[in-house]
């Protein structure tokens, strides 16, 4: 494979065509030396370049230039200057642009305008020293996204100068974040279920309802119900089954008390083996008129989401009927947002998942359950047979929970204090977490 195959993250107009990092494909150590490879190409460009002051072009120039000054000054000043990147750093992870300028909501005043060069040499370079100072990985982590998108387009000179000092103080990071490493240990053991208590005939739950879609997360939920010996007696399914992963590999069903999901069994098939009524959406929008009719008409009063990945539930399809039980992948509220398995590794910290009831926001709501796992090993793949192992087994713990108690009460108020929401990992961190626990390139 090419360099350029294995780090594709910074090549073509991606102001434009905008990279997602959604899934990013593994290749060990393969990876690091390409991105390497890649920024060193970078830092060529500037070799005929004088480097000059940047000027203050557009009104985020100058609200960055007032972050960058306030973080060398007092302590109530840096923390506002921190809360303003982070807003900041959320809207740059939503849309891969740094516009002009931003209402008091952190909209784009003009969304056209996000062709800056100038910003985005001086949202790094903030990027960098917030790091510098806090070591927090949102930083790093969006600091990387915004090089990759300096690296793939064209610089006018003055910018391009730039290049060299901020892509070492980029590798800087990145070897400090491997030197610093250390791998988790879990607080607690999984709950799942042995083979010997797997029931043949599992028992229905009434009044409990699963809202499921075709993804690797549903597959791992039903099949660990199953296994668990209880069902919801529906699925409401977002549009329509897909066939399973045909190059999944045979592995092991359990491990360390984690049942884990086998993807060449579809969500239906493992439905029709033992009686599950599915009701098919015409449509993969959990918001859409369908669902909510569909939630009106049922008499459930739980329901077990695992819809798709970035979509936020609205208020009328939460208030419809059913209580919305959801398994957040990550230790609420320290760790709300996108794939924190791997910023928990990064952390030094075990994976954690927080089973809450959804509300309108991202990961707030009240807590039902909580519980760390063991990390990961090396041949497990961990977006697709790990992410759904360990939230199914918290899943099944909270149904059990239900059965005896007839009711969910939830354990813990999340408070704003302590929480920090994480965004889609850049390949480059997710390859040093994996590296950190052994990981080969033909793993996850």
């Amino acid at each position: 494979m090419t360099q350029q195959s294995i780090y594709p993250y910074a090549t073509g107009q991606l102001l434009e065509d905008r990279n997602t990092y959604f899934y990013s494909s593994y290749h060990g150590k393969a990876l690091l030396e390409a991105w390497q490879a890649r920024r060193s190409e970078g830092s060529k460009k500037s070799a005929q370049a004088d480097q000059e002051v940047l000027p203050a072009e557009t009104e985020t120039d100058r609200l960055i230039e007032d972050m960058e000054t306030a973080l060398g000054k007092s302590p109530d000043k840096v923390a506002t200057a921190l809360a303003q990147l982070d807003r900041l750093v959320q809207r740059f992870e939503v849309t891969k642009r740094v516009f002009d300028g931003y209402t008091d909501e952190w909209r784009a005043v003009d969304r056209t305008r996000y062709h800056s060069a100038a910003s985005y040499v001086r949202f790094s370079s903030l990027l960098s020293l917030a790091f510098e100072k806090t070591r927090c990985l949102t930083y790093m982590n969006a600091l990387l996204k915004c090089n990759d998108i300096l690296n793939a387009i064209d610089l006018p000179p003055s910018a391009q100068a730039q290049m060299p000092l901020l892509f070492a103080k980029e590798r800087s990071h990145v070897q400090t974040i491997r030197k610093n490493l250390s791998v988790p240990k879990p607080t607690s053991k999984p709950q799942g279920i042995s083979e010997s208590k797997r029931s043949p005939a599992p028992q229905v739950l009434k009044g409990v309802i699963m809202i499921a879609c075709a993804s690797a997360r549903s597959q791992a939920y039903i099949q660990a119900m199953v296994a668990n010996g209880t069902v919801p007696e529906e699925v409401v399914f977002l549009g329509q089954d897909e066939d399973p992963c045909q190059s999944a590999r045979p592995q092991a069903r359990m491990w360390c008390g984690l049942t884990l999901p086998d993807l060449s069994e579809s969500f239906s098939t493992t439905c029709a083996k033992v009686g599950i009524r599915i009701r098919y959406t015409g449509t993969a929008d959990v918001n859409s008129d369908e669902v909510l009719r569909a939630l009106k008409v049922t008499d459930a009063h739980l329901a077990i989401y695992s819809g798709i990945g970035g979509q936020i539930v609205q208020k009328q399809i939460l208030e419809a009927g059913p209580r919305f039980v959801h398994m957040h992948a990550g230790w609420l509220p320290e760790y709300r947002g996108s794939t924190t398995v791997y910023y928990s590794i990064l952390n030094g910290e075990p994976p954690g998942v927080s089973a809450i009831f959804l509300d309108v926001r991202i990961d707030t709501g009240p807590i039902l359950k909580r519980q760390t796992y063991q990390t990961p090993p090396a041949w497990m793949d961990v977006d697709l047979v790990y992410d759904g192992a360990i939230r199914a087994d918290l899943l099944c713990q909270v149904i059990v929970q239900y059965q005896n108690q007839g009711h969910l009460v939830p354990t813990v108020t999340q408070k704003s204090e302590n929480s920090r929401t994480y965004y889609v990992i850049h390949p480059v961190l997710k390859h040093i977490a994996l590296l950190s626990i052994g990981a080969t390139p033909n793993d996850g």
